[in-house]
């Protein structure tokens, strides 16, 4: 392992705890659990292997996938839509024929594990399933948790 992938990972659990403090009505500062803090920084160093705008792509396509077949959950696809988890697999492999699979792989993988970094700084499951079978999960939270993924992905970045 680079020394760099965990000076990144360091580098981002900052601007994250900074972010959410931002967010707060209070103001007051906010730091991550050890466990988020880990989780954050793991992934970051994955994430940061991966073409930014491939990983991009991936997030937008899979915004797209849910606002025009509708968001569900508890399957992967039904008539009514898709989960999470469905749509980016979804994008990944319509980008297979022109991508190759390990370039669509490694995209949507990457992809997974952005969406991953905005639920584990949330303090949420860092599991995309379980977060996105939670009942009192809506629509409007798994687009805006797909926003916030495309900005740390810009963040990130990547070769």
């Amino acid at each position: 392992m680079s020394t760099d992938i965990t000076v990144a990972g360091r580098q981002l659990v900052g601007e994250v705890e900074a972010w959410l403090a931002a967010q707060a009505p209070s103001g007051r500062p906010v730091e991550l659990s050890p466990l988020a803090r880990g989780r954050v920084a793991e992934r970051a160093g994955q994430i940061a292997a991966v073409a930014a705008e491939d990983v991009l792509r991936v997030l937008a396509e899979a915004t797209s996938v849910l606002i025009d077949r509708g968001w569900v959950r508890g399957e992967v696809e039904r008539a009514e839509g898709m989960c999470l988890s469905g749509a980016l697999r979804h994008v990944g492999r319509a980008l297979e024929p022109t991508w190759g699979y390990q370039r669509a792989y490694d995209a949507r993988r990457a992809a997974e594990l952005t969406v991953e970094v905005v639920l584990a700084a949330g303090e949420h499951t860092p599991y995309i399933p379980m977060w996105n079978d939670d009942l009192r999960r809506t629509s409007a939270e798994v687009l805006a948790v797909l926003a916030v993924a495309q900005q740390v992905a810009v963040r990130i970045g990547g070769r």
